[in-house]
């Protein structure tokens, strides 16, 4: 009897077979976009020598996140840190394309020891203070992405930059992207006076739940936590 609705209606059998179709492989699709993610952010966060990450608890994306960067100077004072960074992370157009990975960092950010220059220098150089135009450090998958070399220009968001430094992370977000000063981030993506995180350095890890405790209770607002916690 099954068998022989099935093939009595066969357009609505065949629609059926679609649909259910159509379904798995979206399933399987997101499945594959999610650990990937996962995979990138991962690389990404773990790769940064920082022991805590403070963020915005409530912000699905790093990009999403917002904290005001004068909470930066007070944490450096906390005896537990040793370093402390703010990162900005967010979206910009380049060029012909609409979505382009931004993450802006002070230039003496010890997290810049992650973005491997393979070509030219960092922003500390003299090249890059004396470049015409903002320096950037461009990916190494962008610059081929966007046929771009040492000494090139790039607009981003409206704005040109130099091309100071090639670097590579293996990381598909980073290599994807582009690293500019803190301030030139902030500028072009509108969040003056705002960072996304901030990477936390201890001086001594046995330290961290009592940092952690300080935090939660002087910023009640914000959220720190691990480094693969967060990711």
């Amino acid at each position: 009897m099954v068998l022989k609705n099935l093939f009595r209606r066969k357009t609505r059998t065949l629609l059926t077979i679609i649909g259910i179709s159509v379904g798995v492989a979206a399933i399987v699709a997101l499945g594959t976009l999610s650990d990937g993610l996962y995979s990138g952010y991962s690389s990404m966060l773990t790769g940064t020598k920082a022991d805590l990450i403070l963020s915005q608890p409530d912000s699905y994306d790093i990009s999403m996140s917002s904290i005001d960067e004068e909470i930066g100077a007070e944490l450096a004072t906390m005896p537990e840190i040793e370093e402390i960074s703010g990162m900005l992370q967010g979206w910009a157009q380049a060029e012909n394309e609409p979505f382009f990975f931004v993450f802006g960092h002070p230039e003496d950010s010890f997290i810049l020891e992650r973005f491997q220059v393979v070509e030219g220098t960092g922003f500390d150089s003299r090249e890059a203070k004396t470049a015409r135009g903002k320096p950037v450090l461009l990916g190494s998958a962008a610059a081929e992405a966007f046929n771009k070399r040492l000494g090139d220009s790039i607009q981003i968001s409206g704005s040109t930059f130099r091309i100071v430094g090639l670097y590579q992370t293996g990381d598909v977000f980073e290599d994807a992207g582009a690293v500019l000063r803190l301030g030139d981030a902030q500028n072009l993506i509108g969040k003056q006076r705002l960072v996304s995180v901030f990477y936390i350095k201890l001086k001594d890890s046995a330290d961290q739940e009592r940092l952690i405790s300080r935090i939660d209770r002087r910023w009640t607002d914000l959220s720190v936590s691990g480094i693969e916690e967060f990711s």
